[in-house]
């Protein structure tokens, strides 16, 4: 069972920036998804946050979108709301506005 540590978080940053490269950033954006529930989920949200901030630096994937929903709902119930807004705001910035009904539940409510 995969998990989540500082050696894989290192490993995974390395990687982040170039997943578009092979048009492998579905599958890695799955994968974080999937990362999601193993460990810590305080400490599991930091890796994922920074990890996918990283890709976003290159690529914005916009497919699956369960998945990417999915993600930004644990980093704002695990407490990285600052890295979920970030994210949030990359995809707006990119036009891509099918996080916004998360955003919003997140922001208006006093959640974040």
């Amino acid at each position: 069972m995969p998990i989540i540590d500082d050696k894989s978080f290192k490993w995974l940053m390395l990687s982040a920036p170039y997943v578009r490269e092979d048009y492998n950033d579905s599958f890695f954006v799955e994968y974080l998804d999937e990362l999601k529930d193993k460990g810590d989920a305080e400490k599991v949200a930091e890796y994922i946050g920074k990890i996918y901030l990283k890709m976003l630096e290159r690529v914005t994937p916009d497919f699956d979108q369960a998945h990417i929903r999915s993600t930004l709902e644990f980093l704002y119930n695990a407490g990285a709301a600052v890295i979920a807004n970030r994210i949030c705001n990359t995809y707006g910035g990119e036009q891509q506005h099918f996080l916004r009904d998360i955003y919003v539940k997140y922001n208006e409510s006093g959640k974040a």
